[in-house]
């Protein structure tokens, strides 16, 4: 048994057979309940490094799994990823069962956590970009409502992410090269650049924030929350993830001075709206703005204590929006 195929194809799958039932929409999400449940249980139990001491709490499970010629690989942090992420659902799942609440989180929710741990573990990872490009695509039936005529936030949404694809693809194609052949001052520059171009549109840095407070106005709470909560996390340690694995950029101090503007400007320019806002809606997605950027000043401090300090925001970020969503619920 290895872990990719129970967090990332188990769930997938379940999510696909689940669309099957989606009339039974009770115990669909009774099932993905207890489905995240499960991969968190197995994550905090399971251990990657063979021991010669067995415990009946502990499982050891292979790390990688080979799809199409790519690894799946997942590490210690990956592991911890996937048991926020997989919780974070579990949680808006149980939100959802209690209330009675219809939503579309439920089966696509379980697809689209799959998808952003798989693109944080694909190995060459300058697929990532690509996959994280998947993940969009199918949180789009979360957050779109036929009922609901308004699309400007959702289009702006896919629109943004599918423009920053290919610059952090073409920026990942630099990076890989340089670990072939030396590269000089005027290519690493260029990598930079792409990378950074393709992050300022995943970020939502200004002047490409507009999406968000529209996506939070026009779709319900508890599903554009729940992509505003999810998804700049995985788009921060995917950051984090290629700084961390070319030594060459991370040596490069301009990025890390780059980082620490576009935090610092998200976080002014998310205040600022913040203040002028008369509907809690927008007013929620531009704090959320706000923690974005306090996420990318930490990782802008180059530090392990950074990197730590940049989730823990999210995460009591996180659970300051449940209660409010359920309170307006």
């Amino acid at each position: 048994m290895s872990a990719p195929l129970i967090w990332i194809v188990l769930p997938i799958f379940i999510s696909i057979l689940l669309l099957i039932f989606r009339k039974n929409y009770l115990s669909i999400c009774l099932v993905q309940i207890i489905l995240c449940s499960f991969i968190v249980i197995t994550a905090l139990a399971a251990r990657f490094v063979v021991s010669e001491s067995a415990s009946i709490f502990i499982y050891q499970i292979s790390p990688s799994m080979n799809i199409l010629g790519r690894s799946l690989v997942f590490t210690t942090g990956l592991k911890t990823t996937a048991v926020l992420f997989y919780g974070a659902l579990g949680i808006w799942s149980l939100s959802l069962y209690i209330f009675k609440i219809r939503s579309n989180i439920v089966p696509y929710g379980l697809a689209f956590i799959g998808l952003l741990i798989a693109a944080l573990a694909v190995e060459p990872f300058l697929y990532s970009s690509l996959i994280i490009e998947i993940a969009v695509i199918v949180s789009i039936p979360i957050v779109a409502n036929a009922a609901n005529p308004r699309i400007k936030g959702v289009s702006r949404y896919l629109i943004y992410f599918t423009i920053g694809m290919p610059f952090v693809l073409l920026a990942g194609w630099y990076l890989a090269g340089g670990e072939i052949s030396p590269v000089n001052d005027e290519q690493l520059i260029q990598a930079a650049l792409l990378l950074g171009l393709g992050f300022v549109f995943w970020l939502a840095v200004f002047p490409f924030q507009s999406w968000v407070p529209l996506l939070a106005e026009e779709t319900e709470p508890m599903e554009g929350f729940f992509i505003l909560t999810i998804l700049p996390m995985a788009v921060a340690v995917l950051l984090m993830k290629y700084l961390n694995g070319f030594a060459w950029l991370r040596g490069f101090g301009t990025v890390f001075l780059a980082l620490r503007l576009f935090g610092l400007i998200m976080i002014v320019i998310g205040s600022i709206w913040f203040s002028f806002q008369r509907t809690l809606r927008k007013a929620i997605s531009y704090l959320l703005l706000v923690s974005s950027g306090l996420m990318v000043v930490a990782i802008s401090f180059n530090t392990s204590n950074g990197y730590i300090f940049s989730i823990t925001i999210r995460i009591i970020d996180n659970k300051k929006k449940q209660i409010t969503l359920r309170s307006m619920k």
